[in-house]
């Protein structure tokens, strides 16, 4: 899927600053760029262009917390790829490949009760010594899976989870 949804190339100008705050276009712009279908029940369809949906995905992104040091110690490849100034920054590798390879973006929170309590598979793994914890499994595999590493997160993430279900969206393929 990378090669599907990316930035197409490298982008030396993004950049992930907490001193500003993400800009966000206008709706008015988002209004221009895109075509809107909407179903009398208020269930509908949005169909923007691959640079929009991008360009959307990176603003969000943006507002995110995003520890370059930890994504690089996970992730030695794009420390080497940016020292052979392939990237500018490790955010501008998430930006524009990291995020649809796969890679881990952000160390939640895993509440390693909860966890194990919600997801019975998981404790059983654990157990067997699969993984040393929840916390590894959701790294690995849980964020992937869709899984909610706490309670806190679970209705968003449940949301997500909804939304995909019921997509008509047909499946890309990489």
């Amino acid at each position: 899927m990378s090669k599907l949804l990316n930035f197409g190339g490298n982008r030396q100008d993004i950049a992930n600053s907490q001193s500003q705050p993400a800009y966000l276009p206008p709706s008015t712009s988002l209004l221009k760029l895109a075509r809107f279908s909407m179903k009398a029940d208020g269930s509908g369809t949005v169909t923007m262009t691959l640079e929009t949906f991008n360009k959307l995905l990176e603003c969000a992104m943006r507002a995110l917390p995003f520890d370059e040091r930890r994504y690089i110690e996970r992730n030695p490849d794009v420390g080497s790829a940016m020292r052979a100034g392939e990237f500018s920054s490790a955010f501008n590798h998430l930006a524009t490949h990291g995020y649809f390879e796969h890679r881990a973006l952000f160390d939640f929170r895993v509440d390693e009760a909860w966890y194990r309590k919600t997801y019975p598979d998981i404790a059983d793994a654990i157990a067997k010594k699969t993984f040393s914890s929840g916390a590894e499994h959701f790294r690995e595999y849980g964020y992937f899976e869709s899984r909610s590493p706490n309670a806190e997160l679970e209705a968003e993430v449940a949301y997500w989870r909804d939304l995909e279900a019921r997509s008509a969206a047909p499946k890309q393929v990489a």
